[in-house]
């Protein structure tokens, strides 16, 4: 979206009565051709620049640069319509991509940067801050599978503190890194049972408490989601396990109640 080009006419100029500005149509060395208004040889109000390529701008123009409201057309279907500032997108604006995805919100030097809104063809949306043309901070994600999320965003990944919700399976609330669970959080599942407490890369890892109607209670350390390491299980009936665990199995007891 960066199109920082320093527009200098040199050919032929048609002043107006009793101004220092033209109304210009020059055809430029690079195959461009530049009709509208000029001062002291440079593109300056209102203007339309076609480049060889077929990109085409329509809309104002400051000391030869895109500056103001505009429209560019790119030569691979994508627009652009917003403000622009020094020959790049600044301000606010819409950008719509050649395969129907729409962004509506901030620029900054030619970048998608800001508040805005991203609607993709397949369903997704996000509404938030960007940086960079990423999700940058605070954001709220509807996934095309019809997942959402919201909280925090690292370059394009829910990272810090959020909560997805993922339908006929559960709600996910606590910590998030390059867009798994990872550090402390709570699994609510939609059948009433929950985990509550370490992650790592999207698992249960470290210490944490699990807690169903229908099985009992584990309350002890986890490793790649199941029971690993020293924990006490209680059941739906009141018996309860404690021990050493390993891969859900318990292989060294303390004993047990009845």
């Amino acid at each position: 979206m960066k199109y920082n080009l320093l527009m200098i006419l040199t050919l032929a100029l048609i002043p107006l009565a009793c101004s220092a500005e033209y109304i210009s149509d020059v055809s430029l060395p690079d195959g461009s051709r530049y009709t509208g208004e000029s001062k002291n040889g440079l593109f300056e109000g209102k203007g339309e620049l076609k480049w060889a390529n077929g990109k085409r701008y329509e809309g104002f123009f400051k000391s030869g640069l895109m500056s103001g409201q505009g429209k560019l057309i790119d030569a691979n279907g994508d627009t652009y319509e917003g403000m622009f500032k020094n020959g790049l997108d600044n301000g606010a604006g819409t950008y719509k991509f050649r395969g129907g995805d729409i962004y509506v919100g901030n620029f900054e030097d030619g970048q998608i940067s800001g508040r805005g809104e991203l609607t993709t063809t397949n369903g997704g949306k996000y509404i938030g801050d960007f940086q960079g043309g990423y999700y940058q901070g605070k954001g709220h994600l509807h996934y095309p599978d019809g997942k959402t999320y919201e909280g925090d965003f690292v370059i394009g990944l829910p990272q810090g503190s959020g909560k997805l919700t993922i339908p006929g399976v559960g709600v996910y609330t606590g910590q998030f890194l390059k867009g798994s669970y990872h550090g402390k959080g709570v699994f609510t599942f939609d059948n009433g049972a929950k985990y509550d407490g370490d992650f790592e890369n999207g698992k249960w890892n470290g210490e944490g408490v699990v807690t169903s109607d229908s099985i009992g209670v584990y309350r002890g350390h986890f490793k790649n989601g199941t029971y690993n390491g020293y924990g006490v299980y209680i059941d739906s009936k009141g018996k309860r396990f404690e021990g050493t665990w390993e891969n859900g199995k318990l292989i060294s007891s303390k004993g047990s109640e009845n």
